[in-house]
């Protein structure tokens, strides 16, 4: 009787370490999926960032092209001799040539001018500027050129002339000599 007893007890310890290996197994197993796919979900949200950055990317290229293009076409309307009076284009310190970066998630313009300018502005309901001398718009996450001709010594305001983008200090006044 007493080794009968101890059968059973045997049996059913053993028993109970299959149970207990079974689940220890399982519950690798079911951490080893979890990992692989936390890992197969990171690399591919990490491949989408890539292709999301590089799109950015191609997008910022293709609007300075664009802006460049348009820039190109008003500067070169103007009339010969005036471009030469003004210094002409190359290597010429008074003409001031930018590209502005907007890394914002929000639109943006630089105006630069003197004071009807930036008063045509301030009343404006324009949201975007075709690029001119002076003035571009430059959507989020894009670039613009700009130029402006400095032809005498004195300040010159630049400004952001979207709805409280001037009280949150986006103007400025650049001094000629």
């Amino acid at each position: 009787m007493i080794l009968s007893t101890r059968r059973r007890i045997r049996k059913k310890n053993c028993s109970l370490q299959v149970r207990r290996a079974s689940v220890l197994v399982l519950t690798l197993v079911v951490v080893a999926m979890l990992t692989l796919g936390a890992a197969a979900f990171f690399e591919r949200m990490f491949a989408e960032h890539q292709a999301e950055r590089a799109h950015g990317q191609q997008l910022q290229a293709s609007q300075l092209a664009e802006s460049g293009v348009e820039y190109m076409k008003v500067l070169l309307s103007r009339d010969p001799a005036q471009i030469l009076d003004s210094g002409g284009l190359y290597a010429n310190p008074s003409l001031f040539q930018g590209v502005v970066v907007n890394d914002d998630p929000i639109n943006h313009e630089f105006i630069i001018g003197d004071d009807e300018v930036h008063a045509r502005h301030e009343s404006g309901t324009e949201v975007f500027h075709p690029p001119v001398p002076g003035e571009v718009s430059v959507g989020p996450g894009r670039q613009g050129v700009t130029t402006y001709l400095f032809d005498e010594p004195g300040s010159v305001r630049y400004v952001c002339h979207l709805p409280g983008h001037a009280a949150y200090g986006m103007q400025g006044v650049i001094t000629v000599e």
